[in-house]
Parts: structure tokens; sequence; C-alpha cells
């Protein structure tokens, strides 16, 4: 059975521009935005979810017309190397991803009496000991999800939960709703806010926002940034 193209989980940018050269080289040019959506949705509501520090992973599965299910497991791209016992997590979620997708599927078809594919992917983080930070997140290697796009259509962070608790995975948590600006203030330095995963509150790294109402740009790409504590240090 052949799966489909496994696509890469998107880019997400940073807030601002940063300098290429100087000794500032690196560092955000504050006031100069990313994109023109940041700067016309700053004052808006965004979803800010918790951003892990750990390596991005990615689970495929696919459902063909006779029902035949089908599953692949990967880091963010297709060279990305990932611990054994990593993979050996991921090949456990894809198990349980598989009986979930199958029934979706049946449940599909019976609904709309047709025959159809059916693709379910879940992007996460792989986190814990030996995986960047992963020790002050917890003593093991795991896996916490924080995106799920179903066909072409990306879910909503209420629909993405009720995934992760229909597949008993944890998932990043809804940190709070607000303004890129209220994002900014939580992610200084010293501002007395932190880590909801860690068992260190200390290892907070940032947030990952998308609009309240979920946009794309002209070019079809989804609106979505990230604000990172170490960028406003």
């Amino acid at each position: 059975m052949t799966v489909p193209l496994f696509p890469e989980y998107h880019k997400i940018n940073g807030l601002y521009k940063r300098h290429r050269e100087g000794p500032d080289k690196g560092r955000f040019i504050i006031g100069d935005f990313a994109a023109p959506e940041y700067e016309y949705l700053f004052h808006l509501d965004w979803d800010w979810t918790e951003k892990i520090d750990g390596t991005n992973c990615r689970i495929l599965v696919y459902v063909n017309e006779d029902g035949d299910v089908s599953s692949v497991v990967g880091g963010r791209t297709a060279n990305a190397q990932l611990h054994v016992d990593l993979v050996k997590v991921l090949d456990e979620i894809a198990e349980r991803l598989s009986e979930y997708a199958h029934d979706q599927w049946y449940e599909e078809v019976n609904a709309k009496q047709e025959v159809t594919t059916y693709t379910i992917q879940l992007f996460g983080e792989g986190y814990g000991a030996g995986i960047q930070k992963g020790g002050d997140y917890r003593p093991d290697k795991s896996f916490i999800l924080f995106d799920v796009k179903i066909g072409n259509s990306w879910l909503s962070y209420d629909n993405m939960e009720s995934v992760g608790r229909q597949l008993d995975l944890p998932v990043v948590p809804l940190y709070r709703t607000g303004s890129i600006k209220e994002a900014i203030d939580i992610v200084q330095p010293n501002s007395g806010w932190g880590s909801a995963v860690a068992e260190n509150p200390e290892a907070f790294e940032g947030l990952v926002g998308v609009p309240r109402v979920p946009l794309f740009d002209r070019r079809h790409n989804r609106i979505i940034v990230k604000v990172k504590r170490k960028d406003f240090e």
C-alpha cells in the first residue's frame, strides 16, 4: 500500500526580522515585523500555546478507499535522526492512531454513503531526558501533541485536545488567549511566568500563537508566529 507524500511541518516565523550582520547579528529588529499580518493583527486576540524545547516529530496515518491502513513516523524533515527510544514511542502512538483513523473513516463513509480516503497527521515535540532541555521536563523520552491536520484542515485547539484525549496523549497547554503584546510581556525575562509543562518552570522557552479565527495569507500559508524568551533577553 502506498502512503501519500509525508509533508514536513511548516516553518513558524519569529515576530520580527533579524539583524543580518554586525554586533547584533541574529537579534530582533524590534518593530520591523517578519510578516505584515503580524503588525495588522498585533492588537487582536490570538490563542497561545507553550513552545516545548524538544525535537519536532510527525506521525501520518492513511486509510485508502478499501479501508486499509498504513502509517509512517519521522522527524521534521526526511533526514532527521531520532533516538531509538523516541521512535518506539512514535510507533506505539501510530498504532493507536491507525485504529482511531480506521474507525473515523468508516464513520465518514457510512455517513456520506460514499467511498473516500482518510488522512490524519499528528505534529508534536519529542521531549524528555536527552532531548534539548528535556531533563527539565521529564526523566524519559515522550511525545507531546501541538497540532493535528485531518485531510486539508487544521483542527482547532479544542478539537486537537479531543484527539489527544482519545489517543491518551499529552497536549501542549493553551497558555492564554490575548494579543501579541500580551504574549511579549509573558515571555520577558523576570516576568514571573514560567513553563506549565516542565517540572522546572525556568525551562519556559516561549509561546506559539495562531489568530483566534484561523487565517491564511495570500500564498495560502497558515498565519502562525512564535515568541521566544531568549529573543527578548
